[in-house]
């Protein structure tokens, strides 16, 4: 089974358990994550996806 998982958030710096989302899925296949976050953030470089959701 795949796994697409997106998460979004205002900026970097507001991603909730980005680090062991990422540690947990290393030793998994078919999960993928990706993160989106509307605007920039001065603690956190953000070069990923960036947009504001629709739900």
């Amino acid at each position: 089974m795949d796994i697409v998982f997106v998460n979004c958030a205002r900026r970097p710096s507001d991603i909730v358990f980005r680090e062991r989302l990422e540690q947990m899925s290393t030793g998994v296949t078919g999960i993928d994550l990706h993160w989106v976050v509307e605007g920039t953030d001065p603690y956190r470089p953000w070069t990923g996806h960036q947009g504001m959701s629709n739900t």
